[in-house]
């Protein structure tokens, strides 16, 4: 990866993980991990796959060592990632998903954050290899099957690399360094996994996903290496995604989807001025505000009002803050209608106030996926396009960190699934003095990279 001065501003970390048990059966596998990149051509492999018939597809990949310190073999499959959807037909159909998970699975009324790109991305590479009925299920809670949600996700995927461009040649404000975006998926295999090779294809076309060997009977040492992989990635913001016993001599793959980025504000805020008043759910707390005055994105609506704050790249921070005592309401009806109205407002002249804050969660996605329609994945899924033995999910991990200050943010998720044997005008002056929800996205597809509330800044 090539070096780059960027910012030191405030940090995001997101990491999602799902095991996949099931009974060995003799083969071997390796993985390499890949970043997800756009790309302009198709691969046969992927309808191969996706059709029910992942033993007829023969893998054209090469293996060899990992050179990034972690150990093991890297499998790469020499097939390119799929052409991705425009960003129109991504940003319309990954709003519905996002909104739900922030509902299901961000519950109480503390601060907490969550990335439902790393999450949908996921559970899409899990999609491929979904039959039956779970396919179905994933189909309804995505908004598309397993081929269609990949091309959405490459179309963000390329949003993603055209904004880390444009922040390269500072299209965007007065900023003073690139903004750094990189999201990256992987599948960890054990070293006597049967995986269908289709399977591991369709992830290289559809995710640019690579294949990583482990010895998942050295349970502690496999949990090792994932964790190595998610703080290289993540840039140390997630040092520990899985935690003790995610895995152990069952699991046959772990699927991982990490995401960080680091971007300064388009126009830098005034540092933080003497502490004022935030006034939380259940009293008040004294915290510094910092202040900008611009041109920005401005929505509103009932009972609440929002700003879009451009950073470096096309990128920006949507905050949607509602009247007073109407939190509860607004964050317990959010939906993909508010978050497409608050992202896309109309320029106004804003007075911006705001605490910065930072926020670090670790959420077990098995309650709020089962809420939403997937919980046959942790009982009897068919997962047949994976590998040949009966699968289950053991367990669903994700971990979101973001920090916000004045001069920008920083931020990295992670998702990790374990697959087990059967197992222009003036705006009214906008100051976030009370509880106030957030998502940071791109301009282009506006797919919440990140989403999230802040009830106490102190906190």
């Amino acid at each position: 990866m090539r070096r780059r001065e960027v910012l030191r501003a405030a940090g995001w970390g997101l990491l999602s993980a799902l095991p996949v048990a099931g009974c060995s059966a003799g083969g071997s596998g390796t993985a390499a991990v890949n970043r997800p990149r756009p790309d302009t051509s198709a691969s046969h492999e992927t309808a191969a796959a996706t059709a029910g018939v992942p033993t007829t597809t023969r893998p054209l990949t090469t293996t060899r060592p990992a050179a990034d310190g972690i150990g093991g073999r890297l499998l790469e499959a020499d097939v390119r990632r799929q052409t991705p959807v425009a960003a129109a037909a991504a940003a319309k159909q990954l709003l519905p998903v996002s909104a739900a998970l922030y509902r299901t699975a961000l519950p109480g009324e503390g601060n907490a954050v969550l990335s439902p790109y790393s999450i949908v991305t996921a559970l899409g590479m899990l999609a491929l290899g979904a039959r039956g009925s779970t396919a179905q299920q994933l189909a309804t809670v995505l908004g598309g099957d397993a081929p269609t949600v990949a091309r959405w996700l490459g179309g963000v995927d390329a949003a993603l690399a055209r904004a880390e461009v444009a922040s390269t040649q500072n299209a965007y404000g007065s900023a003073p360094v690139p903004a750094v975006i990189e999201p990256a998926n992987a599948v960890f295999v054990g070293s006597d996994t049967p995986v269908y090779p289709a399977y591991l294809h369709a992830l290289a076309t559809g995710y640019g996903a690579g294949v990583r060997e482990v010895h998942f009977s050295a349970a502690a040492a496999a949990r090792a290496a994932i964790n190595q992989w998610v703080a290289q990635r993540t840039h140390g913001l997630i040092p520990d995604l899985i935690p003790p016993d995610f895995v152990n001599a069952d699991t046959i793959t772990v699927l991982v989807n990490a995401l960080y980025l680091r971007a300064a504000w388009a126009n830098p805020f005034d540092p933080g001025t003497a502490p004022m008043p935030f006034t939380t759910l259940s009293g008040t707390v004294s915290v510094p505000f910092m202040t900008r005055s611009d041109k920005m994105l401005y929505a509103s609506g009932p009972k609440w009002q929002a700003t879009s704050i451009p950073l470096s790249a096309m990128l920006a921070m949507t905050v949607i803050v509602p009247t007073a005592g109407s939190f509860r309401q607004v964050s317990a009806g959010l939906d993909a209608k508010l978050l497409a109205a608050a992202t896309n407002g109309q320029e106004r002249q804003v007075e911006l106030a705001m605490p910065a804050f930072t926020t670090d969660v670790q959420t077990d996605l098995e309650k709020p996926l089962t809420a939403m329609g997937l919980g046959s994945l942790f009982n009897t899924p068919d997962l047949s396009g994976i590998a040949p033995n009966a699968l289950r999910i053991s367990g669903a991990v994700h971990q979101a960190r973001i920090a916000v200050d004045d001069k920008g943010i920083e931020a990295a998720a992670a998702t990790a699934v374990a697959i087990p044997m059967s197992g222009a005008l003036p705006a009214p002056p906008l100051r976030l003095d009370r509880p106030f929800l957030y998502l940071v996205h791109d301009v282009d597809t506006r797919t919440p990279l990140f989403l999230g509330r802040v009830t106490d800044p102190t906190r």
